[in-house]
């Protein structure tokens, strides 16, 4: 198979890119604004994919459940104080937009799939990345944080299932003091 040559120089070539790659097998999308789009996304995937991958529902029983108003929401306020640290301005209607994609759909993001499939999941694609930054920029994240703590914990258990960690035989004495 031959591969083009293409010189990917600033816009024109990230454009040459999609054109290339885009066809019927294929959807690929040019953002101007990575960032931005980033901190879009993340609005979802840190919020209502960790919280569906903890709890195992879908975002449908997730709101059924309460924990959308309890957790996601909240979450989402902190991806939106970590975006505007960081110089990203995300639309006043975000996190409503956010909230009501998935109307009318049982959906399973995609962190629940694959906790459900016993796959590791993109913990620190998805969480852990969006932490670092908070904490350079010293914005304060306490729901973000504790799904992340949750999912580490759940990430051990679907490594030690796949033989991608070592648990010891007998569990190690803690010596340390806590008050």
């Amino acid at each position: 198979m031959s591969r083009p040559n293409i010189l990917l120089i600033g816009t024109g070539g990230a454009k040459d890119f999609v054109e290339l790659y885009s066809n019927d097998k294929n959807s690929v999308s040019y953002f101007p604004d990575v960032k931005w789009y980033r901190y879009r996304k993340l609005v979802y995937n840190a919020t209502l994919n960790t919280a569906c991958a903890l709890t195992r529902l879908d975002t449908g029983r997730l709101a059924l459940a309460g924990t959308l108003e309890a957790v996601s929401i909240p979450a989402m306020h902190e991806v939106i104080k970590v975006a505007k640290a960081d110089g990203v301005e995300l639309p006043d209607d975000v996190i409503n937009t956010v909230v009501h994609s998935d109307d009318g759909d049982w959906f399973k993001p995609s962190m629940l799939v694959d906790v459900e499939k016993g796959n590791p999941i993109e913990l620190e694609v998805i969480l852990g990345n969006l932490l670092v930054v908070a904490r350079e920029l010293k914005v304060e994240t306490p729901t973000l944080d504790l799904l992340y703590h949750l999912l580490k914990a759940t990430q051990l258990k679907l490594k030690e299932d796949k033989g991608l960690v070592d648990i010891p035989k007998e569990r190690p004495v803690n010596t340390k003091f806590y008050s």
